[in-house]
């Protein structure tokens, strides 16, 4: 009967009222099939506790992953949101006709939701008292959600009631995860790592001391992975692309998005702004670089076609407003005249495939392009070979980014991160060495106001490592997937990150 599609699309009478009633209940064991059991303790006269407890144990056994939330499963705790947990294999049961949910880790929450959409598409006309297509979609699309929401192996990730009761109402988007309510629930020295005022640096014995979240907004960039980002040169705009063919521009204060950028036809790769106007430049699988105007941003200015390959990234150069040199997957680098539309520079510089480049800030002499286990410094005009390759890295250099003043250039593969000197008379000298012992890392940026901090993003977490101190710090739970890009502005002090979990965050 739970399973019918009368009762599914009678929303206001059924699934929403269920909530607010088990709202008011003390559930302890959702176990068994949903439409004949929903036990609790104030409908079970006689029976204890241990007894309720020792059951559900042996239908665990039975049963495995059945209604009970993992902590139960994995370690016998009992936690406040075990029963939100038994709630989401119930919502997912009615939605799709069996209890089976997604591993977190092998399928995305939104590959889900449009492989069981698809099945509903056309179900709804067939319900008795169908009116509209479009309500009633959004409707399963939100329920589906709640149900991937509650079944979260993280039981701190997991709505409350309340929070279920606010996202069917509307007032509250199932998309996002609550951070917010987590507070009542976490352990105050969870907070310790995420706390740090940007203003003041990231002073490592001030890390006891601190208490508020450093974490200032977040928001949903995408519905696939994220894997660029830049922020304009006065901190109030922020662009980030990725795997679903978009370039989305926000406004940071507050983190809103502003326009969309839609030309591009594969997944965007790289984005950066101009240090100089208010233009931003994107790179694209589909072999191409555009130019935008920040302002407007309803078509690109400039289309440059030529490269035979995948284009990686890009960069304007710091002192010609006119240049812009990008590098693609067959190792050729590129510069281009925005204003007349030519390409003015072509190299074949390396074999292999570039990963990322990077002018030197302010001074432009250089240009730092990472291909391999290598680096390469280019002439900053000419893209020629200046000087010998900046070797040492054993394995995929993923990221590289120079600190704001082109003193010292930063490198991470998954082992390892390195800098590189180029103050006065150490041009391209390795100075500094910090290995991964944990977690790989993926990206890298100087922080903008403590200037001996490199931000290096890992899977879920960030690493910070005081080069000067020669000391490490870890952000644990930063974001749910790989940070594969990171991004600092000088004139606000913000960093912004962006992952596969298709979250960009803003922290200071």
């Amino acid at each position: 009967m739970l399973r019918s599609l009368k009762g599914c699309f009678a929303w206001s009478t059924c699934l929403k009222e269920t909530f607010v009633g088990i709202f008011q209940m003390n559930i302890l064991d959702l176990t068994g099939a949903p439409a004949t059991k929903l036990l609790r303790i104030s409908v079970c006269p006689g029976s204890s506790v241990k007894s309720k407890l020792e059951h559900v144990l042996e239908v665990v056994m039975e049963h495995r992953k059945g209604y009970m939330a993992p902590e139960y499963i994995d370690k016998g705790i009992i936690s406040k949101k075990l029963d939100i947990f038994s709630l989401g294999v119930i919502i997912i049961e009615i939605m799709t006709g069996h209890k089976e949910y997604p591993d977190e880790t092998e399928t995305s929450s939104q590959q889900y939701i449009e492989l069981v959409l698809n099945k509903w598409r056309h179900r709804p006309r067939k319900a008795p008292g169908y009116t509209s297509g479009d309500i009633d979609y959004q409707q399963i699309k939100r329920c589906i959600q709640i149900g991937l929401l509650c079944v979260k192996f993280d039981q701190v990730k997991r709505p409350t009631i309340r929070q279920i009761i606010k996202m069917l109402d509307g007032t509250e988007g199932a998309e996002a995860e609550c951070f917010d309510e987590r507070k009542d629930d976490m352990d105050p020295r969870d907070n310790l790592g995420r706390c740090m005022d940007a203003s003041k640096g990231f002073g490592f014995s001030d890390v006891a001391k601190a208490r508020a979240r450093s974490e200032v907004a977040k928001a949903r960039a995408s519905y696939t992975k994220v894997v660029c980002c830049d922020f304009s040169s006065d901190g109030k705009l922020l662009a980030t692309g990725g795997h679903d063919k978009k370039v989305v521009l926000w406004g940071t204060e507050p983190l809103r998005p502003k326009s969309v950028l839609e030309e591009h036809s594969f997944l965007i790769t790289d984005v950066r702004f101009s240090p100089s106007m208010s233009r931003l430049a994107t790179s694209s699988f589909d072999k191409t670089v555009r130019v935008w105007d920040a302002d407007n941003t309803d078509y690109s200015l400039r289309t440059f076609t030529g490269h035979s390959a995948s284009v990686m990234s890009l960069d304007f150069h710091p002192n010609k407003e006119d240049m812009i040199c990008s590098c693609d997957s067959d190792g050729e680098v590129r510069s281009w005249s925005i204003n007349n539309g030519s390409c003015l520079t072509c190299v074949k510089v390396f074999k292999g495939g570039a990963t990322q480049m990077r002018f030197q800030p302010c001074k432009g002499k250089y240009l730092a392009v990472a291909s391999d286990k290598t680096i390469y410094i280019l002439d900053g005009v000419t893209q020629h070979a200046c000087r010998n390759p900046l070797q040492g890295h054993n394995k995929l250099i993923q990221s590289l980014c120079w600190d704001s003043a082109g003193d010292y250039l930063a490198s991470v593969t998954e082992d390892s991160a390195r800098i590189w000197s180029f103050t006065s008379g150490h041009d391209g000298e390795f100075v500094h060495e910090l290995n991964c012992s944990r977690n790989k890392f993926y990206s890298c940026v100087f922080h903008p106001t403590y200037l001996s901090l490199l931000v290096i993003g890992c899977y879920e977490s960030l690493e910070l490592w005081d080069i000067r101190e020669k000391n490490t710090m870890t952000f644990n739970n930063a974001h749910e997937g790989t940070i594969s890009a990171l991004a600092a502005s000088s004139a606000t002090g913000k960093v912004a990150s962006v992952s596969h979990d298709r979250f960009v965050k803003l922290w200071k």
